[in-house]
């Protein structure tokens, strides 16, 4: 069990040192009146691929290490109480929203911050390790737009999402 706590914590942190990038695979491109629209966008993001494993692996952690007690602990605090109403709330909006997909894709997004939300309050990991490894991540988004602001060009890579932008190319 204490790989698995071990396999956790550095999985957390590698997701905030992820969550910068935001890479993401475009399922469905939303549109109104012919034009783009990112509200009706359903995109999945690699980031939410780590974080259901982290949430599946953390629930099996508790479940199987300590998962009588921590019950008993998160019970009794009203945020809980507060989360779980708003989460039914959602859940209710989907059966009277007028696009029932997206609505289910934001009620499922809204369950991964829930998951993301229970990772971080009950966790074990170290605070100043998970803000260095969100640094990190912050830094080389920050150094590569630093660096295609000096160099006025930027290079091609599908996996960020990038597209090769010349000045010296027009239009």
């Amino acid at each position: 069990m204490k790989n698995l706590n071990k396999i956790i914590e550095y999985g957390l942190y590698l997701l905030v040192f992820l969550l910068p990038w935001q890479t993401r695979w475009i399922i469905h491109a939303g549109e109104i009146n012919a034009g783009t629209s990112e509200y009706l966008t359903l995109s999945l993001y690699g980031t939410d691929i780590l974080l259901i494993i982290l949430v599946l692996l953390f629930a099996l952690y508790k479940n199987t290490y300590n998962g009588a007690t921590a019950a008993k602990k998160y019970r009794k605090q009203r945020i809980w109480y507060l989360i779980a109403g708003l989460e039914f709330i959602i859940f209710i909006s989907i059966f009277i929203a007028p696009d029932k997909v997206i609505a289910f894709y934001d009620y499922a997004r809204f369950l991964l911050g829930i998951g993301l939300f229970w990772l971080v309050v009950s966790a074990d990991y170290g605070r100043a390790k998970l803000i260095y490894a969100f640094l990190a991540g912050t830094f080389f988004t920050a150094a590569l737009g630093i660096w295609q602001f000096l160099t006025q060009s930027s290079f091609a890579d599908k996996w960020l999402g990038l597209s090769a932008h010349n000045p010296g190319v027009g239009d």
